[in-house]
């Protein structure tokens, strides 16, 4: 059945978490940590079943479960500091999960420098990869990842980045239910 892999920030651990936690289609939710994550209080507070697992710890069996399957791996807010870091964490992210994954979102805007050329960086790859979905006329990438020098975000997303998020999520979760993966 399909596995969907989910790259982002974990300053967004609030909206990750209410996109998941309210699809009633997740058969597996697996949070990947190495340390403790805001996105398992929040999950948890939603009700949601989780398994929070370290990535050596990945069930072989991932593809053979039934129904939708995701993991979530969010990356540090401390990475945005440096450009080069952020991309080469992310890219060695999208090789590991794309080996084991129908598909991956990256919820990252391809308008921020480091991603710009994701997606034809990975276009042969066996995989679906997809980025954030919006309108650009509404979304600005600084309302991607608000994220300062210092990781502090101010507010909340706008709701046309919350709409991304959707849109995103849902489409890449339409490919890989349709395609039977």
């Amino acid at each position: 059945m399909p596995l969907m892999s989910i790259i982002g920030c974990e300053i967004f651990v609030k909206e990750i978490s209410q996109l998941l936690g309210k699809d009633g289609d997740i058969e597996s939710l697996i949070i990947m940590s190495e340390k403790k994550s805001d996105i398992v209080k929040q999950l948890h507070d939603l009700g949601a079943k989780y398994e929070e697992l370290s990535p050596d710890m990945l069930p072989m069996d991932l593809k053979e479960r039934k129904g939708l399957n995701v993991i979530v791996d969010l990356q540090s807010v401390s990475l945005h500091n440096d450009k080069s870091k952020i991309k080469k964490e992310t890219y060695e992210k999208i090789k590991f999960y794309g080996k084991i994954s129908g598909g991956i979102l990256l919820l990252y805007g391809v308008q921020n420098d480091a991603f710009a050329d994701v997606l034809s960086d990975f276009k042969k790859s066996k995989f679906q990869l997809m980025t954030l979905i919006c309108d650009e006329d509404k979304v600005q990438d600084r309302d991607m990842c608000n994220c300062t020098v210092d990781g502090i975000n101010e507010g909340l997303l706008s709701p046309y980045v919350l709409d991304a998020y959707e849109k995103s999520y849902s489409e890449l979760k339409n490919r890989l239910t349709s395609k039977g993966n």
